[in-house]
């Protein structure tokens, strides 16, 4: 099988990446000397704007510088002592430098952590306090809503017992309904029977004869008097005296 390159195929690996140009130990010693005589402590970003290098090798280099400044001052006699007097002055006096650069660095270091604490503290007081007065809204929504919830309950039983008074209420209605359309239907057979009756009785009478009238009483025949009538009447009358 004929393998045939590929013009679009992306290069290898390795191959586009633009390498920094490597920094030796020298030219950053060089560069942190200058720093520290000109008052500056040597760090990663103004030793990278003098020299360039990346970022991990600076700081390699770094430790690597500091640790040996360590050694010079806990040493500084025998070290001296094998350098020129020219350079020993001058290490000594950046020593110096750097010392009070490295004291300095560690009271703003020390004001910038103080500082920060402050701030930190600061801003957990305030989001305390937040806390704060969200717990208490919500524990003053969780009460609004037991309080409501509650009353609704009571209501909601209010309703139903309303609601079961009124059952039996339309119950003992419809009873009292019922009954009386009994009563309306058992008067109404009693009137249609006692109106069957007289309309019964109404017929026979009118086919029977109709009866002579009776003689009237003769109104000029009196009465006899009684005998307690007949005692006042014989009875003498007074005189009247003058």
């Amino acid at each position: 099988m004929i393998l045939v390159d590929n013009p679009s195929r992306s290069p290898e690996y390795g191959t586009t990446r633009n390498r920094r140009p490597s920094v030796s130990y020298a030219q950053f010693e060089r560069a942190a000397d200058a720093l520290l005589a000109a008052g500056e402590k040597p760090g990663l970003e103004n030793v990278r704007q003098a020299i360039g290098g990346s970022p991990e090798t600076i700081r390699q280099m770094l430790r690597r510088y500091w640790a040996e400044l360590a050694t010079l001052k806990r040493s500084p006699a025998e070290a001296l002592m094998r350098l020129p007097s020219e350079i020993a002055d001058l290490a000594d006096e950046l020593w110096q430098r750097s010392l009070a650069l490295a004291a300095q660095s560690a009271a703003r270091d020390d004001n910038a952590a103080r500082e920060r604490l402050e701030q930190v503290k600061r801003e957990n007081e305030v989001r305390s306090h937040a806390l704060t007065v969200k717990e208490r809204t919500l524990r003053e929504r969780e009460e609004s809503r037991d309080k409501t919830t509650k009353e609704l309950q009571e209501q909601v039983a209010t309703l139903l017992s309303i609601v079961s008074r009124n059952t039996e209420t339309i119950a003992a209605l419809q009873a009292a309904k019922l009954e009386a359309e009994r009563t309306a239907e058992n008067y109404r057979e009693r009137l249609s029977h006692v109106i069957t009756r007289a309309v019964g009785r109404n017929q026979t009478a009118t086919t029977r004869k109709p009866r002579a009238p009776k003689k009237a009483k003769n109104p000029r025949k009196l009465k006899r008097p009684t005998r307690a009538q007949k005692r006042v009447a014989r009875r003498p009358k007074k005189r009247s005296r003058r």
